[in-house]
């Protein structure tokens, strides 16, 4: 007897890219990437995490702008049942030391441009065991990283190991930490199960996708879907760090095997986003609030 699909992220998604291999799953300007290679990059990074020695538990902070690394090291993070852990760009560097210790990281994936922050956040820290550096274009296929000792992660992501598909719990969880305006930002834990649950359940059916008890008919549902080119498209407009980009944008367009498209300016554009919404033919958009909505009005 078959073992029912588990209630998680990264089983789901393995499962989507062996479903619907050669459909895009991100998109950032010329940037697409099929869902098999969603899946490999991220199966890699999750391999590099390893082999230094993180697993269950370890944390895995993401110093990150909207791009395609930070959802496969999101991904490649859930695989190990290692915790992501969102941190804000805008963060400086007494900030950025105060999170990892304050979440206990291990590890830390960041933007080549945010790379002196880091240096000096990670001044005197023996816990990270391992730092990644996003390095945009030609420097980052050449492994130009700023940080001594930092990883290139174009490296890792196309040729380290492939960690293993493994059994996961319901129990896992990711770590998201709030933007600290009543205070030092908190870390929220999110568990996985109820979350993709809900996302099983209720996002496709906002999207007239149909209604999903279990994930399995969600999976055979976005290969049919697949079939006959009607994959459904979302642009988390906010930033993957803000709660409403990764958990109301990314996640549940990924969970339903749609595309994410990612803007690829650093502040957000309205002409960028309504000339996005045409090209892709988006389907949803994530935003917060007037900063977005009246610029976009």
């Amino acid at each position: 007897m078959t073992r029912p699909m588990e209630l998680h992220f990264a089983t789901i998604w393995e499962a989507l890219a062996d479903a619907i291999p050669d459909q895009p799953a991100l998109v950032h300007g010329p940037v697409r990437r099929s869902w098999q290679a969603f899946d490999d990059r991220a199966a890699r990074l999750a391999g590099a995490l390893r082999d230094v020695g993180l697993g269950p538990g370890s944390v895995v902070a993401l110093y990150l702008y909207n791009g395609p690394e930070y959802l496969e090291a999101f991904f490649a993070c859930l695989k190990i049942r290692a915790v992501p852990c969102n941190v804000n760009y805008r963060y400086l560097e007494r900030e950025v030391a105060y999170l990892l210790d304050d979440s206990d990281a291990e590890a830390i994936v960041f933007h080549s441009s945010l790379a002196p922050r880091v240096e000096r956040a990670l001044a005197g820290r023996t816990g990270v065991r391992l730092a990644i550096e996003v390095v945009d274009g030609e420097a980052g296929r050449a492994g130009g990283i700023r940080l001594r000792g930092a990883h290139a992660y174009e490296d890792l992501a196309t040729g380290a190991p492939v960690a293993e598909r493994i059994h996961r719990p319901g129990d896992d969880h990711y770590l998201f930490y709030t933007g600290g305006t009543t205070g030092l930002p908190k870390g929220v834990i999110r568990t996985l199960h109820p979350t993709v649950e809900r996302l099983v359940r209720v996002f496709p059916a906002r999207l007239g996708l149909g209604e999903h008890e279990r994930p399995e008919t969600l999976v055979a549902s976005a290969r049919s879907r697949a079939d006959s080119g009607r994959q459904p498209a979302s642009i988390p407009a906010a930033p993957l760090m803000h709660h409403t980009g990764l958990g109301l944008g990314a996640t549940p367009a990924l969970t339903a095997g749609g595309r994410v498209i990612l803007l690829t300016g650093r502040r957000f554009d309205a002409d960028e986003l309504w000339d996005t919404v045409e090209r892709e033919r988006v389907d949803a958009l994530a935003i917060v609030g007037d900063a977005f909505a009246r610029p976009m009005l």
